[in-house]
């Protein structure tokens, strides 16, 4: 059989090369053959070269995907990637920079996609982690303000950011603080993202829980402009002196509530003082926190002390910061101890009388035996039972010798079964026995001590007679002078007249009347009100206030030195805590927020001290409220306490304006709003202390710059402000 021709011939095929093997790969995925720099469509960089184009194809192997690189500085033509996924409405910096996996408040960085905290941007970080899982990839540095794009891990320099940057950390210049309080024909209304209308300084605050004691507090604080322009301008940063303090972070959170509250490019119209509360409540040990109500003056004091300390103050050196430049004065106390009366003066007298006999032989009351209901009878050599010494009579062994047996137990010289009794306390002999002149004794009676004793009780006839009461006295007075004749007793001198002293204040309290304890005609609960001034009495020299100071009364009379402070801060005390319950005083005190006049109450009031006139500019003020249940209020009850606070608006962009189109700061047409926690309302300056006040802050009224003060070239002096300038006070 003849064989099968081929197909092709085998000349034809010289030329074809023979199909190349399956190429060696790595545990790394990358190719093992030599020649790499030739690797697939003539690429030279093995960074470019993913584990699916090395892949054979072989279905077997798990495809590898490579990690994503690092990149220095974003592409060409890509800065603005990724720009476009941030949402400005879901952004919210109030709240403390924790790390929302971590809970670390080291280099945190926010999620500018979803708003979270996250600790870090390296290849090992949470936020690079969140990058990954959730595709959101760019994030701000809480603390440099510097934004990056992760996972590449470059850093955006685009302006569009700048705006998140402002709201993350506001910053200031003098020439925009010095237009806050300027009035203008133009108002400053200013809008959120959401197309709200908002003022700038007068936003709500949020309140947690219970922390609308510490928002009215910073509210008020942040509208006193030297504090306020202080903490605008940053100017505690730059001190390197008390950045090292346990308060620095406090003055920290403090000044970044403040310039949140006065920002005019802000997203919302309120903010959360969660970071500060945050700071509050580790600084107080738990003191203050937002789950617990508590006073706001309390607050105030503790607050104003920390951060004067905070900001670098002395405990010793008045006006060393900005806090007590602003609030600080002084004031002159004169106290006069009162003379105890009645059984205070009994008592008084009891204790000075153990102090004159301090160091001599106890009393009768005083006497360890006395205190003692029965008390053993010391044994003598003999067997007998001794009796306990007479009263005036020490345990030293010289008085055992005069010591008597009782009746009946014989053994004692001179002493029957009808033996005499002991003195009453207090009176006393030479032997600590009455002297009795020796009876007769029959024959053949001893004594034991060469006498004879008749066993008979003497007649009465030959028994002293009684010593009286001013006789024993003054026995008792010789004995206490014989046996103590070296030791002499001083007593402290008793001062003849009253102590004045100079203190320092930063609030004054001032004492409310009690409240009526009956109903009017009408039988309805009285109102009760008073003016202010009546209660500045108080400070007026001549008001006498007792108090109880270490167990006696004081009286006090206190008076104003000047100058005066800039700015006032008054406290109506209006609760009483007891031991069951804690009383609220509901008296209204009547004021006029304009023209409070100061110089009845400073001690040599000169014109150089400055001027004494006040206007109001927060009004701190107390809401009661009744438990409800099921809508209904319960009488049985306790009240919850409320507060909010009444702020002037200065700046005019809430202010009326007059009749020509230009306002004027003294035209008295101010413009008042009650903020309480997230609401903020216009009120009525005339109905001001229609509510209880609690805490008042006043400015003292600035002098006018008019011709009488300038000077001899006819320019007006300069002078330093401490209104709405940016001057320190």
């Amino acid at each position: 059989m003849a064989k099968r021709r081929a197909a092709e011939d085998l000349d034809a095929t010289e030329g074809v090369t023979s199909p190349a093997p399956k190429k060696q790969r790595n545990v790394d995925g990358r190719d093992g053959r030599d020649g790499r720099e030739e690797l697939l469509n003539g690429r030279t960089s093995l960074d470019e070269v993913t584990a699916t184009e090395v892949n054979d194809g072989d279905d077997n192997d798990e495809e590898e995907t490579a990690a994503p690189l690092r990149q220095a500085a974003p592409t060409a033509g890509y800065d603005d990637l990724y720009l476009d996924s941030i949402d400005r409405h879901v952004l919210d910096f109030d709240f403390e920079k924790l790390c929302s996996v971590s809970l670390s408040h080291i280099n945190v960085y926010a999620c500018l996609v979803c708003g979270r905290y996250y600790q870090g941007r390296g290849p090992k970080s949470h936020a690079y982690f969140h990058a990954l899982d959730e595709g959101h990839h760019v994030y701000i540095n809480m603390q440099t303000q510097r934004v990056y794009v992760l996972p590449e891990g470059y850093e955006v320099l685009s302006k569009s950011l700048d705006d998140i940057k402002f709201v993350a950390d506001p910053r200031y210049t003098r020439s925009d603080v010095a237009q806050l309080d300027r009035r203008t024909a133009t108002s400053k209304i200013c809008y959120t993202l959401a197309g709200k209308p908002y003022t700038p300084g007068f936003v709500g605050m949020n309140n947690i829980k219970e922390n609308d004691y510490l928002n009215v507090v910073v509210q008020a604080l942040a509208h006193v402009p030297p504090l306020r322009n202080f903490f605008l301008l940053d100017e505690f940063s730059s001190s390197t002196a008390s950045k090292t303090h346990t308060n620095a972070e406090l003055v920290k959170r403090f000044g970044l509530l403040v310039r949140k509250i006065w920002n005019p490019r802000a997203f919302k119209a309120h903010v959360s003082p969660h970071e500060l509360l945050q700071e509050v409540a580790l600084r107080s040990n738990r003191r203050f926190t937002l789950t617990a109500q508590a006073d706001p003056v309390d607050f105030l004091t503790w607050f104003l002390n920390h951060l004067h300390l905070g900001l670098g103050g002395s405990r010793t050196r008045p006006g060393s910061s900005i806090v007590q430049r602003v609030f600080q004065g002084k004031v002159r106390v004169e106290s006069e101890k009162l003379e105890a009366v009645g059984a205070s003066a009994a008592a008084a007298a009891a204790a000075k009388a153990a102090e004159t006999n301090g160091g001599s032989q106890p009393s009768p009351q005083q006497s360890p035996d006395s205190m003692m209901i029965d008390a053993p009878l010391p044994v003598r050599p003999g067997g007998s039972m001794a009796p306990p010494p007479p009263p005036g009579m020490g345990s030293h062994p010289s008085h055992h010798q005069h010591q008597m047996p009782p009746p009946g137990l014989g053994g004692a010289p001179g002493q029957g079964p009808f033996a005499q009794m002991p003195p009453p306390p207090g009176v006393s002999s030479d032997s600590g026995m009455f002297n009795m002149p020796p009876p007769s004794l029959p024959p053949g009676v001893s004594s034991g001590m060469g006498q004879q004793q008749s066993s008979l009780p003497p007649s009465p006839s030959s028994l002293p007679p009684p010593p009286s009461f001013s006789q024993q006295l003054q026995s008792q007075q010789q004995q206490q002078q014989q046996e103590t004749p070296s030791k002499t007793t001083t007593v402290a001198p008793v001062p003849t007249g009253p102590t004045v002293d100079i203190s320092r204040f930063l609030l004054l309290t001032l004492d409310l009347p009690a409240a009526p304890l009956f109903q009017d005609e009408q039988e309805r609960n009285i109102i009760p009100q008073v003016a202010l001034t009546t209660l500045l009495g108080k400070y007026d020299g001549q008001s006498a206030h007792t108090a109880r100071v270490d167990q006696s009364d004081v009286r006090r009379r206190f008076q104003l030195q000047g100058p005066l402070p800039p700015y006032l801060i008054l406290h109506m005390k209006r609760f009483s805590v007891n031991k069951f319950i804690t009383e609220r005083n509901p008296t209204i005190v009547t004021f006029d927020p304009r023209g409070l006049n100061m110089r009845p109450y400073v001690d040599n009031a000169t014109a150089d001290d400055g001027d004494y006139t006040y206007d109001l500019v927060a009004n701190v003020v107390h809401e009661a409220e009744r438990a409800r249940g099921d809508d209904v209020a319960v009488d049985s009850a306790e009240e919850k306490q409320t507060w909010k606070v009444q702020l002037r608006d200065r700046s005019g962009a809430t202010a009326a304006t007059t009749a020509n189109g230009s306002t004027s700061s003294d035209s008295g047409d101010d413009k008042w709003v009650v903020a309480q926690d997230l609401f903020v309302e216009p009120v009525a300056g005339e109905l001001l202390y229609l509510a209880e006040s609690y805490i008042q802050i006043w400015e003292r009224r600035r002098r006018p710059t008019n011709a009488a003060g300038a000077g001899a070239n006819g320019k007006a002096k300069a002078k330093p402000t401490n209104g709405t300038g940016i001057a320190k006070a």
